[in-house]
């Protein structure tokens, strides 16, 4: 797509955010910051509840890209699955999409590509930028306790308390009663949980090392 006659030249931020609303709106929000800064701004979008383009500031670029996600996942609350999917899915539209920008940087049709931001979900992007040597920030959308609580995985794992196995009844301290217990409900939460403890924090870790935003 051609950039517009106001943004030409102008250095390029892309944003890629979640596709659901509580983690759009505050991506907009750096979006207009960044873009009151002088910088043109791509909102790059999974074709699964894109924005509608209408709604974004007429100098904005809307770029959605294939996901391939069935209806019914979409649909559904299985929100691990979903980010999961989308992850999978998006790697390669999303190396496509990066890749022919730094191609129109090359052969000057387009501001410099400044830098990626990514909401934290988005893990394999944010490996995709890291790997073709674009500069990428991870956007956590959610509150600073959150963020707490990834740092503290590591820990959990070298200690034993995760990843669950099976029913063992390892303890964990609850901070509601000060004592370890196998029945708390912080523990069951977990168990409750696995596949969401196992495979997602590890991903979540990678795009936390690279540099993390917290915007709540």
């Amino acid at each position: 797509m051609a950039p517009s006659s106001t943004n030409r030249g102008r250095r390029r931020v892309v944003l890629l955010p979640l596709p659901y609303q509580g983690h759009i709106n505050p991506m907009l929000r750096l979006a207009a910051a960044l873009h009151s800064r002088g910088l043109a701004v791509t909102i790059l979008h999974p074709e699964t509840r894109a924005p509608d383009r209408r709604k974004l500031p007429a100098d904005y670029r809307l770029v959605t890209i294939p996901d391939n996600i069935p209806p019914e996942l979409a649909a559904s609350e299985d929100i691990a699955s979903f980010v999961f999917a989308l992850n999978k899915n998006c790697a390669a539209p999303f190396r496509d999409y990066l890749a022919g920008a730094l191609r129109e940087e090359e052969e000057g049709e387009d501001g410099r590509l400044a830098f990626v931001v990514a909401d934290v979900d988005w893990f394999a992007p944010l490996s995709v930028a890291r790997e073709l040597g674009v500069a990428a920030l991870a956007l956590m959308t959610t509150s600073a306790a959150r963020f707490l609580v990834y740092l503290a995985y590591p820990s959990l794992c070298q200690k034993g308390y995760l990843p669950v196995q099976g029913n063992a009844k390892s303890p964990l301290l609850c901070s509601w009663f000060g004592v370890w217990r196998s029945s708390c409900p912080c523990f069951q939460f977990v168990k409750r949980n696995k596949f969401i403890f196992d495979g997602y924090p590890p991903k979540i870790l990678v795009s936390i090392e690279m540099r993390t935003l917290c915007i709540t």
